[in-house]
């Protein structure tokens, strides 16, 4: 899914990785987390965040490429601000 995004015009802003000891601190669960990377992508108003494992990233294999549960997106729209105005401008 990585691959149809990019595709779509969104554009690569960030990848973390967390290692498995942050992994740990955000899931104190005591199940063991492997380290995992987080791609970040935006178009506009809309983002996208995918997540792998850091050597499905470095070999970016077609499964986990076009993997679909591997990415989330969100849109946010505003109709009371247009592109390039202030809050609270007509």
């Amino acid at each position: 899914m990585v691959d149809s995004i990019v595709a779509a015009g969104y554009e690569i802003e960030a990848v973390v990785t967390l290692s498995d000891a942050a992994i740990k601190e955000v899931f104190p669960t005591g199940e063991p987390f492997p380290s995992r990377v987080f791609i970040t992508l935006q178009q506009w108003a809309s983002v996208a965040v995918c997540e792998m494992a850091p050597l499905s990233w470095l070999s970016l294999t077609d499964a986990q490429i076009k993997d679909t549960t591997r990415c989330f997106m969100r849109w946010s729209f505003s109709c009371d601000v247009k592109y390039g105005s202030e809050i609270g401008e007509n």
